[in-house]
C-alpha cells in the first residue's frame, strides 16, 4: 500500500473540486474525487482518507450527516474533516469540533496557502490520533511555502479561475434573465437555486485563486438567494434591486476579475445612524457578517461631529430621525473631506418615487427597505465598499 498520505475531496463542483486535487497532488498528495456522499461513504472502505475536505452548501452532499457516520464506525483510522459552509448563512454545523480533527471553514475565505496549512495541520493531528509518527507533509517532505513552484501555481490557478469565470458570467446573465421573466413562483424559485450554484461556484474559485474579496462578495450573494428561495415572501422590489445589482456587478468584473482591491477579504469600519435600536441592531449584524465593523449612532447631530474627523468605509442613514433627517445629514457629510465620497445608503420604510429622487439628490449612493435580511445588507455593503477601495486604488 503507498505510504502517501490520502485526500479525499467531496463536492459537487467538478471544476473546484478539480482545482483543489491539482493543489494538493502539487503539495505530494495522493487525492481521490467524489461528487455524492454515497461515493464518498465507498472510499471511506475502500480508499480511507487521512482528510476529507467536504462542502456543506453544494449541492449532492449530507456533510454533517455524512461525517457522524464514519465517525461513529468502530476501528476506523481517525479522519480528519474540513467542513466548507457559507458564513452568511445563520445555519450551525452540528458537528462536534472539540476532537481536534474538524476544521469548519468558509470557503470564500480559504485562499490555496491557507487551505493547506489547515490540511497539513489536520494530517499531523490525525496521526497523532492514530498514534503515527506526526509529520508535516506526505512521506515525512517538508511541504514549505512561497517556493517559485508555489508562486507558478497561484498565477496557473488565477489563469484558470479568469478563463472559468468568463463562462460562469455568461451564465449568470442568461439564468437571471430567466428569474427576471419567470411567470410563475415555481419557476422562479427553481431559476433562483440554479443561480445560487453558479455563484457558488464562482465563490469558491475566487477563493482558491487568492481572490478573497471577490469570493467574499459571491458568498454573500449565494447566501441572499438561498435565503430567497427558503422564504419567497421576502422577494420584493428591494431584494430584487439587489441581486440585480450583483449580477451586473459579477457581470463588470469578469472584463477584469483579477483587478481587485487585494487578495485579503474586505474590511472596514461602517457608521450606522438610526434612531430605532432594532435597525441599529440589524444593520450592525449585518455589518458584522460582512466582516465590517460598525460604529452605531442614535443622534444625527453627534454623527455628523463623527464624520467630520474620521472617514469610514461605507455610511447607512435613516431617513426619517428626529432633528435631522438622513437626506440632511447626507447633504452636510458631503462638504466634510473625510467622506466625500464614501458610499451612502439609506435604510428606510420609505419605497416611493420622491424618496428615491430625495436620497440621490442628497449624494446618497443606494438605499434599502425596512425590513430588510441580513444578508441582503450585507451584499449592498460588500459591493459599494469592493467598488470604493478599488477606485481609490487606481487614484493612487
Amino acid at each position: 500500500m503507498s505510504s502517501m498520505v490520502r485526500l479525499l475531496i467531496a463536492d459537487a463542483d467538478v471544476a473546484i473540486a478539480r482545482a483543489f486535487r491539482s493543489i494538493f497532488e502539487h503539495e505530494g498528495y495522493e487525492v481521490d474525487t467524489v461528487v455524492t456522499s454515497a461515493e464518498a461513504r465507498d472510499h471511506f472502505f475502500s480508499r480511507p482518507p487521512s482528510v476529507v475536505l467536504v462542502d456543506m452548501t453544494g449541492a449532492g452532499f449530507e456533510s454533517v450527516e455524512l461525517l457522524k457516520e464514519v465517525r461513529s464506525w468502530a476501528g476506523l483510522t481517525p479522519v480528519g474533516a474540513v467542513v466548507f459552509c457559507n458564513p452568511f448563512l445563520s445555519d450551525s454545523l452540528d458537528l462536534d469540533t472539540a476532537d481536534g480533527l474538524t476544521e469548519v471553514l468558509s470557503k470564500s475565505d480559504c485562499s490555496r496557502d491557507h487551505l493547506v496549512r489547515v490540511v497539513r495541520d489536520l494530517v499531523s493531528r490525525t496521526k497523532v490520533a492514530a498514534a503515527s509518527v506526526a509529520e508535516l507533509g506526505p512521506e515525512g517532505v517538508d511541504v514549505s511555502l512561497g517556493d517559485g513552484d508555489t508562486v507558478f501555481q497561484k498565477l496557473e490557478l488565477r489563469a484558470r479561475f479568469s478563463e472559468l469565470f468568463q463562462t460562469s458570467v455568461t451564465s449568470l446573465r442568461a439564468m437571471w434573465q430567466v428569474v427576471v421573466r419567470s411567470e410563475s413562483d415555481d419557476s422562479r424559485l427553481a431559476s433562483m437555486r440554479d443561480l445560487s450554484r453558479i455563484v457558488h461556484s464562482i465563490s469558491g474559485h475566487a477563493a482558491v485563486a487568492g481572490l478573497g474579496a471577490l469570493a467574499q462578495v459571491s458568498a454573500a450573494f449565494e447566501a441572499l438567494l438561498l435565503e430567497l428561495v427558503a422564504d419567497p415572501y421576502s422577494i420584493n422590489p428591494s431584494t430584487l434591486r439587489t441581486m440585480a445589482h450583483c449580477v451586473d456587478f459579477l457581470a463588470h468584473k469578469a472584463d477584469d476579475p483579477l483587478h481587485s482591491p487585494g487578495s485579503d477579504s474586505i474590511k472596514g469600519v461602517a457608521l450606522a445612524v438610526d434612531d430605532e435600536a432594532t435597525s441599529l441592531w440589524a444593520v450592525g449584524s449585518a455589518l458584522e457578517l460582512a466582516r465590517i465593523r460598525p460604529i452605531s449612532m442614535d443622534d444625527p447631530e453627534i454623527a455628523l461631529r463623527l464624520l467630520k474627523q474620521n472617514r469610514f468605509e461605507i455610511i447607512f442613514l435613516d431617513v426619517e430621525m428626529p432633528g435631522k433627517t438622513g437626506y440632511d445629514v447626507c447633504k452636510e457629510l458631503r462638504t466634510y473631506s473625510t467622506n466625500k465620497t464614501t458610499p451612502v445608503v439609506f435604510v428606510t420604510s420609505l419605497s416611493d418615487f420622491s424618496s428615491r429622487a430625495k436620497s440621490t439628490l442628497s449624494g446618497g449612493n443606494d438605499f434599502i427597505a425596512k425590513p430588510f435580511l441580513l444578508s441582503e445588507l450585507a451584499v449592498k455593503a460588500l459591493i459599494l465598499v469592493f467598488k470604493s477601495q478599488t477606485e481609490r486604488q487606481g487614484k493612487a
